[in-house]
């Protein structure tokens, strides 16, 4: 079995080992703070080094995912949403995922805000399960996000 990986700047091919292959699963990733997208990046790779095959996709907002899904024809199993966002809020992208793709209706999304009127406000428009970004970095959420990624449909 062989794995490709691909780089900005190039691709390179390794062997691994004969560990039966994971399904890849794909987590959509919809944050408009750099800092905050490279810390949800590298608690999935933390979470998922080794036997599992995630592959994430970062959007800096509601209307960019809402294009990336829809040009680049791109299913996920997981959406990891950030509520406040200047391209597109939570709610927005929320309301084109759920009715543009009905398909998702049973699609987990997590959601995060700091205010509780936000999160009420997400799960009224379709999120999931909701969070903080603290409690993320924390490890309060690594057993949620195992469980959605091993339940999350295929887009």
């Amino acid at each position: 079995m062989t794995q490709t990986i691909q780089g900005r700047d190039a691709q390179f091919t390794r062997k691994l080992d004969n560990r039966p292959q994971m399904p890849t699963r794909h987590v959509l990733i919809v944050e408009d703070n750099i800092s905050w997208q490279i810390a949800i990046l590298k608690k999935l790779e933390e979470l998922y080094k080794g036997d599992h095959f995630v592959q994430a996709s970062v959007c800096c907002g509601g209307q960019p995912a809402a294009s990336f899904m829809s040009f680049q024809n791109a299913g996920c199993d997981l959406v990891i949403l950030d509520y406040d966002m200047p391209h597109g809020d939570g709610v927005e992208f929320l309301r084109w995922f759920r009715v543009g793709y009905p398909s998702t209706a049973t699609h987990p999304v997590l959601t995060f805000s700091e205010f509780e009127d936000n999160n009420t406000l997400l799960l009224h428009h379709g999120a999931t399960h909701r969070g903080s970004k603290e409690k993320l970095i924390r490890g309060e959420l690594d057993g949620a996000i195992t469980s959605l990624l091993r339940l999350g449909p295929t887009l």
